[in-house]
């Protein structure tokens, strides 16, 4: 019987190293990128062509080869950085992989221009399977690689890359996050022949910070702590600035791009008292440890890492971010309810209550419909105020408000007992159900009085195609770029005040360019969540025997009266039963 193991040859061992690191074109860009700031480089250039499965260059100023080291990086297990174990438990550099070119190499065409200063170039040309060409150059400062043709003898991992667009916002995230760690070093991103993303190298992280994410240098809080074993330093975002995904929180340890679970939970757990639900800050942070703390070869992509002080970096990131929070004191803006109403007579109706939400029944049909825009003739309260019908299906117990406690929790008085209503929870019930039910029935738009004109990350706006367009429209918005980096909004649903509701507007418009294609139908029931939250009362306000009385009639209206949209409950009842067993008064 012949023998089941034997030894692979040199190709098929390449390509499958080729697979652990080279799964897109983003990760040769980054492979490549890492060994010119290994190589001390201050202006990197990139360009692509086709999202990098025609051409890819990286061109960099820093120390170049000899055209022994030329030749060596294309062997497995090469490294200029690596010479022992020591070296490999101790990692200083991005780039330590003895495979990162010879994997690129083997499903592209590579060729490699370099020198050392004022020496003779070479040029290194390879082919899968076929031997290096090895060519006298002219003298360049730096490297230059160019790869060509992305896995053209690997087709199977051709069909699987993901559409263009999806590759160059991958492409341009990875340079994004380069320019923000290495902000000495000036990098230009040119896709197509057209530039995207540019930074002057000056040093200033705060100026990258704000370029490449498009916010004002005044929303942004410095953090920075020194302990005996690590220290960290970086911004975090205002609350009023959030996102609907995580990808705003960016992390690096020691100047390495990285994800940890629990450092991420940890910053999104310090802004739970500022941040609703499912919306996520902006955070940059750079750790600094001991490298023989942390282990990077984890992963072959080196973005997860193993540290073995992480629970006290965590404990101390969240502290300090939670002691900024506090001591700045961020306020937000909402407009009262003021209105004046007779107090409504309820009658008790023995009816079962659906859980289930407008979205199940209209939205896929919302998708399709076109949007009429008109002249404004309503203001956004005005709207609010109509949306649900003085007499409704649904319906109550009988709960007189007799006071609020903690100006939170409305106390109520009723046949069996008494009932505890949560006014921000209920708030949030009642005006979700109403943007639902506004958005099925007011099919129209109105054109604010000024354009609202926002600026997005690159990335961002990279994802305005077609279908996002397509989605804009469905929810009654129509929006268009203006300028590299800008979106202008020029025409809103008539119930969204453009001037009242500018931070929400420029929320949704944020939420549909960040969401999947496939996620849009979640996407729109977090819009409708956003749109609510921003609308409602909140804790610790104080609200008067009418303000309570309109809460609970709206409450009475709803399909789920019982939770808030995120699943809490709006209202805990006791009944005289519970009220007695309490104060053991029964069972005895």
């Amino acid at each position: 019987m012949m023998s089941s193991i034997q030894l692979m040859n040199d190709k098929l061992a390449n390509l499958i190293a080729a697979g652990e690191v080279i799964e897109r074109p983003s990760s040769v860009i980054k492979e490549l990128v890492e060994n010119s700031i290994d190589a001390k480089a201050t202006s990197i250039f990139i360009g692509v062509l086709e999202a990098g499965k025609k051409e890819i260059i990286v061109k960099d100023d820093g120390i170049g080869m000899d055209r022994i080291d030329a030749e060596n990086c294309f062997l497995r297990h090469a490294s200029s950085k690596v010479k022992n174990e020591f070296d490999l438990n101790h990692i200083r550099t991005l780039g330590f992989r003895g495979e990162a070119i010879p994997s690129i190499a083997a499903v592209s065409r590579v060729e490699l221009l370099t020198s050392l200063k004022n020496e003779p170039g070479v040029l290194i040309i390879s082919t899968p399977s076929s031997p290096l060409v090895k060519r006298d150059a002219l003298s360049i400062d730096g490297t230059m690689f160019k790869v060509n043709d992305l896995f053209f003898n690997t087709p199977a991992r051709l069909k699987y890359l993901k559409s263009d667009r999806a590759e160059i916002s991958s492409i341009i995230d990875v340079i994004e996050k380069f320019a923000i760690s290495y902000p000495e070093i000036a990098f230009e991103l040119a896709i197509d022949n057209k530039v995207i993303l540019k930074t002057n190298g000056r040093g200033n992280i705060l100026e990258c910070i704000t370029k490449i994410y498009g916010i004002d240098v005044n929303s942004l809080y410095e953090i920075k702590n020194d302990s005996l074993n690590f220290s960290f330093k970086g911004y975090i975002g205002k609350p009023d600035i959030n996102y609907s995904t995580k990808n705003k929180i960016v992390t690096f340890l020691n100047r390495r791009y990285i994800y940890s679970f629990p450092i991420t939970k940890g910053i999104i757990d310090a802004f739970s008292d500022y941040l609703a639900p499912i919306r996520y800050p902006l955070c940059v942070l750079d750790i600094s440890i001991d490298s023989a703390l942390v282990d990077v070869n984890v992963h072959p992509s080196k973005k997860q890492v193993r540290i073995s002080i992480e629970d006290e970096i965590v404990s101390k990131i969240k502290k300090q971010i939670v002691e900024t929070l506090k001591s700045n004191r961020p306020v937000y803006s909402f407009s009262d309810v003021k209105e004046k109403i007779s107090v409504p007579s309820f009658t008790e109706k023995k009816e079962e209550y659906s859980s289930s939400s407008l979205f199940d029944t209209y939205a896929k049909e919302l998708f399709e419909k076109k949007k009429e825009s008109i002249s404004h003739e309503k203001n956004s309260e005005e709207y609010y105020l109509e949306a649900f019908d003085d007499e409704s299906e649904f319906s109550l117990e009988d709960m007189e408000p007799i006071g609020q406690i903690l100006d939170t929790y409305i106390i109520c008085k009723t046949k069996e007992g008494m009932s505890i209503i949560d006014q921000h929870a209920a708030a949030e019930r009642i005006n979700y159900e109403k943007t639902e039910h506004l958005f099925k029935t007011v099919k129209k738009s109105c054109i604010p009085l000024i354009p609202l004109i926002f600026e997005f990350s690159s990335s961002e706006i990279n994802n305005l195609d077609e279908k996002k367009m397509e989605e804009f429209s469905s929810l009654l918005f129509k929006v268009e770029r203006f300028g590299d980096k800008m979106i202008k909004v020029s025409e809103v649903p008539v119930f969204l005040n453009a001037v009242d509701n500018e931070y929400l507007i420029r929320t949704i418009t944020s939420t549909i360019l960040n969401c999947k294609d496939s996620d849009f139908l979640s996407h729109y029931k977090e819009i409708i969540e956003s749109i609510a939250c921003h609308m409602s009362i909140k804790g610790n306000s104080k609200l008067n025997y009418l303000e309570m009385t309109r809460l609970i009639k709206d409450l009475s209206c709803c399909k789920n009266p019982a939770n808030c949209p995120h699943g809490r409950p709006t209202i805990i009842r006791l009944s005289k039963k519970s009220i007695e067993k309490i104060f053991k008064r029964s069972g005895f």
